[in-house]
């Protein structure tokens, strides 16, 4: 049965049609399947349940978008999936195994959380004009949020664990607020373009954010105690025309572990490094070699 309703939940674009899972349709993929031939997309409305478990990876297709039904009785209101996604599915001559796939344009996720359980490899994979809010994805060996393409949004991601938390390798992306923590790297920055803004990265083992292409921006971000293993860095910069401004690099430890709060390797020049504050650290705060970086109003403790 389909739920018809004049006034839909507030998204970013207008749909009327929602069905509901589990009531109405037991697999996710089937009721995507279902709004995209009787109605060119809708919403999967996922009701708060312990433990809804994922069978296979969700393919999200074009113009369906995916929401939890929020209960504000509930601390944080989001439906549990537990991934469970066997086997793994191929995409761009790969085998991944990853838990909600997005492989169409103008889809969108909101409200849900996600559990790998230490066994999988991928949270969620950006490909394409993809949005993402609200969602808290955690226990996932590899990448929690992997950009593979397009242009898409993440706004107030939660990541715990795994081997990089926000991994942006291909594509533009813009990432703003939410928190990321106890995994190797925070966020990896491989593509152009792409914004990271009001996050905090903490307690990761190695760099808090990696950056390299150009013209990136990373911005107003709080990177607490990075570098678990020592050595690392806060912020490291492979990049070209990139703007590092306004951040907040932090190791309270005694002794500090990380080496430097910002640091540029050889193949980095042309960045703007501008207003940061740093506190803590074993070598230096900002480490600049390109000739034509610009290094001002920084604060140093």
């Amino acid at each position: 049965m389909v739920v018809l309703r004049s006034e839909i939940i507030d998204f970013r674009f207008a749909r009327k049609v929602a069905v509901i899972v589990p009531d109405e349709f037991d697999n996710i993929n089937d009721a995507i399947d279902f709004l995209v031939d009787e109605y060119q997309g809708g919403y999967v409305l996922v009701k708060r349940v312990n433990n809804l478990t994922i069978n296979e990876p969700i393919v999200l297709k074009c113009g369906v978008f995916i929401k939890g039904l929020y209960n504000r009785s509930v601390p944080d209101g989001k439906p549990v999936i537990i991934a469970n996604c066997s086997p793994a599915i191929t995409y761009d001559s790969r085998t991944i195994n990853t838990s909600v796939y997005y492989g169409s344009y103008n889809a969108g996720i909101e409200f849900i959380k996600i559990d790998g359980q230490g066994q999988y490899n991928d949270g969620i994979e950006l490909n394409g004009n993809m949005y993402v809010r609200d969602v808290e994805v955690v226990n996932f060996v590899r990448y929690s949020f992997y950009s593979l393409g397009g242009e898409n949004e993440i706004i107030n991601p939660k990541s715990d664990g795994g081997d990089i938390a926000i991994y942006l390798y291909t594509g533009k992306t813009r990432v703003r607020n939410g928190y990321v923590k106890n995994c190797r790297m925070g966020i990896k920055i491989d593509s152009n373009e792409n914004e990271v803004k009001s996050l905090k990265v903490e307690s990761t083992s190695e760099d808090g954010i990696y950056v390299s292409g150009s013209e990136n921006i990373v911005e107003k971000n709080f990177i607490y105690n990075p570098s678990g293993n020592g050595g690392y860095v806060g912020i490291r910069l492979d990049c070209r025309r990139c703007k590092i401004k306004n951040n907040r690099i932090v190791d309270d430890r005694s002794p500090p572990l990380t080496d430097y709060s910002i640091y540029e390797t050889t193949n980095a020049n042309e960045n703007e490094i501008v207003g940061n504050y740093c506190y803590g650290y074993n070598v230096e705060a900002i480490y600049v070699v390109g000739t034509m970086t610009v290094r001002a109003n920084n604060l140093i403790i």
